[in-house]
């Protein structure tokens, strides 16, 4: 997933490294884990995709997705439908 980095990025990564796993970032117990649960609330609409998507749950992916411009949310839902289709195909298989 590509991520554009600012300084006030770095310095909010910063300060969740050094908090527990809780919030958002319930169940991220490595800085690797935050790190990729960071880039998909923090992203937007700069590249929605089918990986940021599946590591957003619960209050995480409320606040990402509220934080989407109109844009973003078509993007979400192509993305999102998408990943409907493929979860059909797998389901008629398994």
């Amino acid at each position: 997933m590509e991520f554009e980095w600012t300084d006030k990025l770095v310095i909010k990564f910063a300060k969740i490294c050094s908090n527990g796993s809780y919030g958002a970032y319930t169940g991220c117990k490595t800085i690797e884990q935050k790190l990729t649960r960071f880039k998909a609330l923090n992203c937007k609409g700069q590249n929605i995709n089918k990986e940021a998507i599946l590591e957003l749950t619960g209050e995480a992916f409320d606040s990402w997705y509220s934080g989407l411009d109109k844009e973003g949310k078509k993007k979400y839902n192509k993305v999102f439908n998408e990943l409907q289709s493929e979860y059909g195909k797998n389901k008629s298989v398994g």
